[in-house]
């Protein structure tokens, strides 16, 4: 199943890719880690202004609890909603999509490295 099913159209790839099946499997990947809490209005708004981006470039994001663990909510509480993305803060507070679309597109770009996991 291609990463992009059920968006409107395939992801925006780089240049230097075409779309076929090598191609896909050498997709980067794209997840962006939410740090937000219950009843954040600002990541609410937020993860609505995600959604464009989510069926751009088959973004996935994977949204956390910043009280679910002392490590996140000291690092991102008193800034949430906080979006990372290949390891960098790609926004706080309020997202700022023209910033966080060139974060992907970079990403795409990138020659890709081992994924370190941010837990």
């Amino acid at each position: 199943m291609p990463p992009y099913e059920g968006c409107e159209r395939p992801p925006i790839l780089p240049r230097s890719m075409s779309l076929n099946r090598g191609a896909l499997e050498s997709m980067p990947d794209l997840t962006l880690l939410l740090y937000s809490r219950p009843g954040c209005h600002l990541c609410e708004t937020a993860k609505e202004g995600l959604a464009p981006l989510v069926t751009r470039y088959a973004l996935r994001v994977e949204e956390r609890n910043v009280e679910d663990n002392p490590r996140w909510e000291r690092d991102y509480g008193m800034e949430i909603p906080v979006g990372v993305l290949a390891g960098r803060k790609v926004f706080k507070f309020r997202l700022d999509s023209g910033r966080l679309e060139r974060s992907i597109r970079a990403s795409l770009d990138a020659p890709q490295r081992p994924r370190t996991d941010t837990t």
